[in-house]
C-alpha cells in the first residue's frame, strides 16, 4: 500500500460526502481511505455507512480532538505515505494522486504542494524553508508524510490544540528530513470550515509560542518583525467583530513582546533605508 488518506470528522453532514467522492473517484488506486468520526450527532455516520464498500476503515469514537483523531489514523495506517483531507475539503481533482505519485520520492520525507483556498480562489503558498516556516506553515493539506517521519520525531503532539502540524513542520525541517515541494494543487481548502474557523484565541497563544521557542537560534531583526507583521495581520483579517474583544485579549496579554518586535521593526527600516 502506497498511500493513506485519512478523514478525521464530527459533524459535517454538508461536506463528508465531496470529501469521500473527491477520494474514491480517484484514478490512482494504490491507497487505503481511513475515516475517524469523533461520535457525530448529525447525519454524518449515516453518510458515511453508504460508503463502505469504498472505505478501508472507520471508527466513530470519542476523541480529545483533532489531533488526537488524526493520531487514531496514522496509528490504523499501513501506507508508505500518510495524507489528511479534512472533512470539508476536497482533493483538486481525480487525478492528482495519479500526478503526484508519477515520480520516485525514495529519498524524500515530505513531498508538499499547494492548496487552492475555496472561497478566495488564492493559492497556497509555494515552497517553503526554513525561514519562511517562521511566518507561516504549508496547509497538511496540501502534504503527504512518508510514514516513517512519525517513528522518529513523533505523533501530533496534544498539547497544541490547533497548531501541532506547525510543531511537526518545525520539528522535521529543523531534524534535517528533505521535504520535496512539487508545484501542483493538492487539494481544495474550507477556509470557512471547522479547521479554520478552530483557530481563534488557541491559534494565537500556540502560535506565538511555537515560533518564540522553535526558532531561538534564528532569531535576527529582520524575521522578528516579520513574525510580528505576519502574526498581527492575520489577526485584523481573520477575526470577525463579535470575536475580536475576546481574541484581543489574548493579543493584548503579549503586547510586551509585540511592543519589542515594533521597535526593533523600526530599527531595521531605518537601517534598510
Amino acid at each position: 500500500m502506497n498511500v493513506s488518506i485519512i478523514t478525521v470528522v464530527r459533524n459535517a453532514e454538508k461536506t463528508i460526502e465531496k470529501t469521500i467522492q473527491s477520494v474514491i473517484n480517484q484514478t490512482y488506486d494504490d491507497y487505503e481511505y481511513i475515516i475517524i468520526d469523533g461520535c457525530s450527532t448529525d447525519t454524518t455516520n449515516r453518510i458515511i455507512e453508504t460508503y463502505l464498500n469504498h472505505i478501508s476503515k472507520y471508527i466513530s469514537e470519542p476523541d480529545a480532538g483533532i489531533y488526537d483523531a488524526m493520531n487514531k489514523g496514522i496509528s490504523l495506517a499501513n501506507g508508505k505515505w500518510i495524507y489528511f483531507l479534512g472533512a470539508d475539503d476536497t482533493l483538486y481533482s481525480d487525478d492528482i494522486l495519479e500526478l503526484v505519485f508519477d515520480s520516485d520520492y525514495k529519498d524524500d520525507d515530505v513531498i508538499y504542494g499547494n492548496v487552492l483556498l475555496k472561497e478566495s480562489g488564492v493559492i497556497f503558498d509555494g515552497e517553503f524553508d526554513y525561514e519562511k516556516l517562521c511566518s507561516k506553515s504549508p496547509c497538511h493539506q496540501a502534504i503527504f508524510y512518508r510514514k516513517e517521519l512519525f517513528n522518529r520525531y513523533g505523533v501530533f503532539d496534544l498539547k497544541y490544540r490547533t497548531t501541532a502540524d506547525y510543531v511537526l513542520h518545525i520539528n522535521t525541517l529543523r531534524g534535517g528530513s528533505k521535504w520535496r515541494y512539487i508545484e501542483r494543487i493538492i487539494a481544495v481548502y474550507n477556509e470557512t470550515g471547522a479547521s479554520y474557523s478552530q483557530r481563534d484565541v488557541a491559534y494565537l497563544n500556540d502560535r506565538f509560542e511555537i515560533r518564540l521557542l522553535g526558532f531561538a537560534e534564528l532569531v535576527n531583526e529582520k524575521l522578528l518583525a516579520r513574525i510580528f507583521l505576519s502574526s498581527f495581520w492575520r489577526f485584523l483579517i481573520t477575526h470577525p467583530i463579535k470575536r475580536s474583544l475576546q481574541n484581543l485579549r489574548i493579543l493584548f496579554s503579549h503586547m510586551e513582546w509585540y511592543t519589542i518586535l515594533v521597535v526593533i521593526y523600526e530599527k531595521y527600516t531605518k537601517n534598510e533605508k
